[in-house]
């Protein structure tokens, strides 16, 4: 897995949080991949945490 830049994983958890609080339950990974242009599995990653 290629490293992220400084600071580019907390602008990445900033996304991902908004996404979630914006669209609230019922999303699916897949869809937040889709709207990220990220890998499913990078979101699942994030959503561990």
């Amino acid at each position: 897995m290629a490293r992220l830049q400084k600071g580019e994983r907390k602008d990445r958890e900033n996304n991902l949080y908004y996404l979630l609080r914006r669209l609230r339950f019922g999303v699916q990974e897949s869809e937040i991949a889709k709207e990220f242009g990220w890998h499913r599995r990078t979101v699942n990653n994030y959503l561990r945490r």
